[in-house]
């Protein structure tokens, strides 16, 4: 009886580690993928030239290029869950100060710093 309750827990506790990996990975996806069409926004706002909205698109993938490299060294040490994690968080804190700047270079900053 013991076990069967512990089975079931297992079963469930690898669902919402699904869901949690799924949406770690959607928001992350979202933010590479995403500030493409979002730099015609920022093209708007800061009235840039063609170039400088490349360039937005060409920041937000600096930061992975150079992070895995790092990242890779400490998933060895530390394990997958807790480095993922941290990156996710670290990437939305990014994010989230990415939407909050008025300055194009310090958007090209932490676009080129985002995880």
């Amino acid at each position: 009886m013991l076990s069967e309750v512990s089975a079931k827990k297992k079963e469930r506790y690898k669902w919402i580690i699904l869901l949690i990996a799924t949406l770690s990975q959607m928001c992350a996806t979202f933010v590479t993928y995403g500030m493409g069409p979002l730099a015609s926004f920022y093209q708007q706002k800061y009235d840039l030239s063609q170039f400088e909205t490349g360039l937005i698109v060409s920041a937000v993938n600096i930061g992975p290029i150079f992070s895995m490299l790092i990242f890779g060294n400490l998933m060895d040490k530390y394990g997958e869950r807790w480095v993922v994690g941290l990156g996710s968080i670290l990437l939305g804190l990014n994010i989230l100060a990415a939407y909050t700047t008025d300055n194009y270079f310090l958007l090209l900053v932490i676009l080129a710093s985002s995880l």
